[in-house]
């Protein structure tokens, strides 16, 4: 008779500090895995924290089956914020997935076409605007987890010279800026925060990120950029 494995687990992400979606060591993502699963920085739509700390196991040795019923149960009782119902970043309810099993690459690459642009399962999804209010104002000014940091003099030497030279003319700037679309982005740093912004590029260039790996991110090109990941919320015009 073949013994049924007991190496599975359910771990969860711990929030490093408050934030509009929670508040610290409140737990952002709930998983399920065994081995090395917890603390992997690969193949996640959830990034995983830096620090190792704030990864928290809620119980170990069970059987697959017994981890994706506690799984569910979890992301049940702490509830999701995509949906309206809580504090986590998991876009389903848990429970779903087969262990060991790895995607082709011709498996993949259907896989990302499926989900890009409006074929995303989050496409025109909006947030309402008590949160969008509740976000805006975690963030601002001395709030900001980037206020009073500069940017080494080196940097801005080089982003000055790379702009010197470019010059457009009025009736191309008014047909880029008649043609362009507008949206509300949706951002999630690589320890869990949520950013809500109008204007990807300034935010890229507040944030010393390449504005177009996050532009691919938040457009289902790509799952994440330097562990940032990210999603259109709604398209303003």
């Amino acid at each position: 008779m073949t013994l049924e494995r007991k190496d599975f687990y359910v771990y969860v992400f711990l929030r490093s500090r408050d934030s509009a979606s929670g508040k610290k060591y409140s737990p952002y993502y709930v998983g399920k895995g065994r081995g090395k699963r917890a603390f992997e920085k690969s193949g996640r739509v959830v990034p995983a924290p830096k620090d190792k700390s704030y990864v928290a196991f809620v119980e170990e040795g069970l059987t697959e089956a017994e981890a994706f019923s506690l799984e569910i149960y979890c992301i049940r009782t702490y509830g999701r914020i995509d949906v309206s119902t809580g504090i986590l970043h998991n876009r389903t309810d848990g429970g779903e997935g087969s262990s060991g099993w790895v995607p082709t690459e011709e498996a993949r690459r259907k896989m990302s076409e499926a989900h890009r642009g409006e074929k995303h399962p989050n496409w025109g999804k909006t947030m309402s605007q008590e949160s969008r209010k509740r976000m805006s104002k975690a963030k601002k000014g001395e709030n900001h987890p980037n206020w009073g940091k500069t940017r080494p003099p080196k940097v801005c030497q080089k982003i000055s010279e790379g702009q010197k030279g470019r010059v457009q003319s009025v009736k191309t700037r008014r047909q880029i800026s008649l043609g362009r679309v507008f949206y509300l982005y949706e951002l999630i740093d690589p320890d869990g925060e949520v950013y809500i912004t109008e204007n990807l590029f300034d935010f890229s260039k507040q944030y010393g990120l390449d504005n177009g790996a996050l532009n691919k991110v938040v457009h289902g090109q790509a799952r994440h950029y330097k562990s940032w990941t990210g999603r259109i919320v709604e398209k303003l015009r």
